[in-house]
């Protein structure tokens, strides 16, 4: 195999169960994200992308070390299927926490960096890409540093 497929069996044997299949576009953002942030963009992708399973997802990577999960989001994720909450470890990637409960668990996290430190907006952005499933991956934060208008400019790209 080679080229784009490698890449995404590649993506796809890193990231763990696919829930939806198929997705043309997966948004990843690194977390934390306001409630009214998670309303807008779920808001906004079903309005230009579609509200159908497959047509986006929503990948949030949290990597506080140490840190409880969002509770708002972890709700947010067990209720909608195409957001998905990834929790960065230490030393054993990501893990997909989709159904609800918290995988924020301690086992293989580091503590050597002190309670509630992060792995960082790179380590975060990395494991969204690698966990996501989408034809076409857009990279943007809470602050929507990548106007979701840029969607329009990435589809002019296809």
């Amino acid at each position: 195999m080679s080229g784009e497929g490698a890449v995404s069996a590649d993506r796809a044997a890193r990231s763990g169960t696919r829930r939806l299949g198929p997705v043309e576009l997966s948004v990843v953002i690194p977390g934390p994200v306001p409630d009214q942030a998670l309303m807008d963009l779920r808001e906004y992708l079903d309005a230009h992308c579609g509200a159908g399973p497959g047509a986006w997802e929503l990948l949030v990577v949290d990597g506080a070390d140490d840190s409880p999960a969002d509770p708002a989001l972890v709700a947010a994720a067990a209720e909608e299927p195409r957001i998905r909450l990834i929790r960065l470890g230490a030393g054993d990637g990501p893990s997909d926490s989709h159904s609800g409960s918290d995988s924020g668990s301690d086992s293989g996290r580091s503590h050597g960096h002190g309670p509630g430190r992060t792995q960082g907006k790179g380590a975060a952005l990395r494991a969204g890409v690698l966990a996501s499933a989408g034809h076409r991956v857009l990279l943007t934060d809470a602050a929507l540093s990548t106007p979701l208008d840029e969607l329009a400019r990435l589809e002019e790209g296809r």
